[in-house]
């Protein structure tokens, strides 16, 4: 009875919150458009360094090196989307270990039974949300938070109850 009282209790917080602040948030004019150019850009970089990518962490340098998406920019982001990021960053071959390491963390969270736990949803949300940004591989506290939604997955066994 506590767990629905709270469930109830965060929905009626999320919805109030969405209802009264999202009409007053502003989206920036140009905000898809420099998503779009930071994708395309991503994309040329996969075709040109294939196989390993740029090197780990260095998409922003080599956006910091092309005249014509930086100026047109004006900030230095990296790619809003974690598979684009890795792939740019570490090639076909480290997309690939990563979203076979992905599909096998998110078998491992299911149960013999197939019921979704929530660790399930939380790998789904993760994935989710990392279509359109790349904060689980750029913030500390969420590459915290994917650490321990990974270990929690791998981490699972049939004889667990509640995770």
């Amino acid at each position: 009875k506590l767990s629905l009282n709270f469930i109830y209790v965060s929905i009626s917080i999320a919805l109030l919150t969405t209802v009264f602040l999202y009409p007053k948030t502003t989206i920036e004019k140009n905000s898809f458009e420099y998503r779009q150019r930071l994708m395309n850009f991503s994309l040329e970089t996969i075709k040109a360094n294939p196989l390993f990518g740029v090197g780990a962490n260095a998409f922003i340098v080599k956006l910091s090196q092309n005249e014509n998406v930086w100026q047109l920019l004006s900030f230095l982001q990296p790619a809003h989307n974690i598979f684009l990021l890795i792939g740019s960053e570490s090639g076909l071959i480290g997309l690939t270990i990563f979203a076979v390491f992905l599909v096998v963390s998110f078998q491992k969270s299911l149960s013999t039974s197939y019921h979704l736990s929530p660790i399930t949803f939380a790998l789904l949300a993760i994935i989710f949300t990392g279509l359109f940004d790349h904060y689980w591989l750029t913030l500390i506290q969420n590459q915290l938070l994917f650490t321990v939604v990974l270990g929690l997955a791998w981490g699972r066994t049939d004889d667990r109850i509640g995770l």
